[in-house]
């Protein structure tokens, strides 16, 4: 995942990236086993920690992960999201809550959608869900550099965290951002499944598809 990830934010050719010049720094807070990959509050925290330590510090933060509630974690979050934005994915099981992290206060928790803008089936939905993004038969490339589509919340949460890199909001303007950079895919208003709309942000999101 994390390279099909990279490849979308910074692709020279098959995927463009989304922001090829971008520079990108990784935190690495998972391990995989058996049953897949996995993460503990403690790694995530130090992972939190070694980003806020960052001089300077990303135009935007990445989780594209989900999990259990965490009082330590939100707390934290709490702080993260004073100093920059950060976008999570809803998650992938097709619940009516969306996951931890996304569902914490000041985290923008994405859905994800297809080429004809109906959301994913197994996304998570809520009244926590902010904005939806591409997250179905996403071209990409897997840890060997070949070719895959790929789906999910958290690719989806990737287009969303590179467009409030390009044009980052601070905390009290976030909810107006959004507004402003989604176009209306559901009910009118703010609902449950796509929150504020589909993200729009010209030039940005298109260029990751397969050509």
């Amino acid at each position: 995942m994390k390279t099909a990830l990279a490849a979308l934010l910074l692709g020279a050719r098959s995927p463009r990236g989304l922001v090829p010049d971008a520079e990108l720094m990784v935190g690495v807070i998972m391990e995989s086993d058996d049953d897949g990959p996995f993460t503990t509050t403690e790694w995530v925290l130090r992972g939190l920690d070694w980003v806020l330590g960052l001089e300077p510090r990303p135009a935007a933060l990445n989780l594209s992960f989900g999990g259990p509630r965490s009082a330590q974690l939100q707390k934290a979050l709490e702080t993260v999201t004073q100093v920059l934005p950060v976008a999570a994915a809803a998650g992938n099981e097709g619940h009516r809550e969306v996951a931890f992290p996304a569902s914490y206060p000041g985290v923008v928790a994405v859905t994800a959608v297809d080429a004809k803008r109906r959301r994913w089936q197994r996304a998570n939905s809520g009244n926590q869900v902010a904005i939806a993004a591409p997250g179905v038969e996403v071209w990409t490339l897997d840890g060997v550099g070949r070719g895959y589509y790929a789906n999910g919340t958290s690719i989806a949460t990737l287009f969303v965290t590179a467009a409030l890199a390009s044009a980052p909001p601070d905390q009290r303007s976030l909810g107006e951002w959004l507004a402003a950079h989604a176009s209306e895919a559901g009910p009118a208003g703010r609902d449950l499944e796509y929150g504020h709309g589909v993200l729009a942000m010209r030039g940005l999101c298109s260029s990751a598809r397969k050509p």
